[in-house]
């Protein structure tokens, strides 16, 4: 089976994205005092809001590409249909028994799969407009769930078969699937510990701050609802068990 996916680098699209943004904010900058301009407020807001889409659709057109993944019953394949000029992956092709593991992490505002193999490794990562309505990412990483699933599972067989046969032949190695190792350990319940401490310090401090109109406030406040996004997704990690 081919899926075709849009994929996006995160990394490089939030690099360009605060450069391009941050340049052009010194620029206005400089220009302003140079021309001691006092414009009116409302058409600064609807200019700046202009600048913030465009300098974001150039941050998506420079970092966002479409790929085609092959899925057989034996293979793996990644090949560019449209390569991202700030993307460094090439295309790829590898055994799926040779994978040692694969990660599924969802963030605020993008999803990225991680496939790693004793070679080489593949990086997938989206932005939520993009889901199965616009290609076909989640029929492949159904597909390919089922497909490492099938693996490990003959991988078990022909280990019990060892094991009961008492043939020296070193047990096959199965598939991890990361996410699942990382939700059933003790570190998202210290992660868990760790957001409470940070939220109950953080609404402490912009409490006593509020008034006094110290900037960091904004970044405070940002950080907080970072933990509370991370706590309900705790929440809902263990509701799914």
């Amino acid at each position: 089976m081919k899926y075709k996916i849009r994929t996006i680098s995160v990394f490089h699209f939030v690099f360009t994205f605060m450069t391009i943004l941050l340049s052009f904010s010194y620029i206005a900058y400089r220009f302003k005092e140079a021309a001691d301009i006092n414009p009116d407020e409302l058409i600064v807001f609807i200019t700046a809001t202009l600048i913030i889409i465009g300098i974001y659709w150039i941050s998506v057109k420079l970092t966002s590409g479409i790929a085609e993944i092959e899925l057989t019953k034996r293979e793996i394949e990644f090949n560019w249909l449209k390569k991202p000029i700030l993307k460094s992956q090439d295309n790829l092709k590898f055994d799926l028994y040779e994978i040692d593991s694969w990660n599924i992490q969802r963030e605020f505002h993008y999803d990225t799969l991680n496939i790693s193999s004793n070679f080489s490794s593949m990086t997938i990562s989206r932005f939520p407009e993009w889901r199965n309505d616009k290609d076909d990412y989640q029929s492949f990483i159904n597909s390919f769930s089922n497909k490492i699933g099938s693996i490990n599972k003959k991988k078990l067989k022909r280990n019990k078969r060892n094991e009961k046969s008492n043939q020296k032949v070193d047990d096959e190695k199965l598939i991890v699937d990361q996410e699942k190792v990382f939700k059933s350990s003790n570190l998202p319940k210290i992660l868990l510990g760790v957001y409470i401490i940070v939220m109950i310090l953080g609404v402490f401090y912009v409490y006593n701050n509020w008034n006094t109109g110290k900037s960091n406030i904004l970044i405070v406040i940002a950080g907080l609802s970072g933990c509370i996004y991370y706590i309900k997704k705790y929440r809902q990690n263990r509701n799914q068990k």
